[in-house]
């Protein structure tokens, strides 16, 4: 997953390459192209900060709900974010 935050590539390389990563990896990309902290996710989704950092880590999936709620405070599509 460090080795995608510091990728630059092209929109087409980045999509071919998140989508046979995890959940947490694909909720942590997109949390560092906006620099956004677990804790501001935390407070836009009103969901609890250690949950969130099990949902980075890939202790965790998020229920549909839950991830509806991230991926819109996020600005991506949930479906994005549960399957790539």
């Amino acid at each position: 997953a460090k080795k995608l935050l510091d990728y630059m590539g092209t929109a087409a390389d980045t999509v071919a390459m998140t989508s046979n990563i995890t959940f947490g990896a694909r909720l942590k990309i997109t949390m560092g192209r906006l620099n956004m902290t677990q804790a501001r996710l935390s407070e836009l989704t009103e969901i609890h900060p250690s949950e969130i950092n099990r949902y980075v880590m890939s202790h965790r999936v998020p229920t549909p709900g839950r991830a509806k709620r991230l991926a819109a405070a996020l600005g991506v599509n949930a479906s994005y974010l549960m399957f790539g």
